[in-house]
């Protein structure tokens, strides 16, 4: 609630909370809207979706002089991304058909460089 308090001292004027998917993200909407440690509600006699799984997801704003609540909401494009990522197999889980290095069998026939330590070392 600090930073509800922040933003109406700079004359914002907060609508939504929005946040991504993450584990611990969740809670804390939950405890925002009044269902800390709480089972979601499910209307099993709803017609439905829509009525069988709505949930009041907003909280009084203390900051906004007119009552306004704040809203919440998980953002459906990281949702959708998290569902790709669960859908498609990671690059570093599939296998790899071609070897990364080569491996050198021989010995190496040519020298390797020196280090050139003073200007007349180097070509011109």
């Amino acid at each position: 609630m600090l930073c509800l308090k922040a933003f109406a001292a700079y004359g914002f004027q907060v609508a939504i909370v929005l946040c991504d998917g993450a584990s611990s993200n969740l809670p804390v909407l939950k405890i925002l809207t009044g269902y800390e440690r709480k089972e979601l509600p499910v209307n099993e006699s709803a017609d439905n979706l829509r009525d069988k799984f709505f949930l009041d997801v907003s909280f009084p704003n203390s900051e906004d002089p007119y009552g306004r609540p704040i809203f919440t909401m998980i953002c459906p494009s990281h949702q959708v991304v998290g569902e790709l990522k669960t859908l498609t197999p990671s690059p570093r889980t599939t296998l790899r058909t071609t070897p990364r290095t080569t491996l050198r069998t021989t010995p190496r026939t040519t020298p390797r460089t020196t280090l050139r330590t003073t200007p007349t070392d180097y070509p011109k």
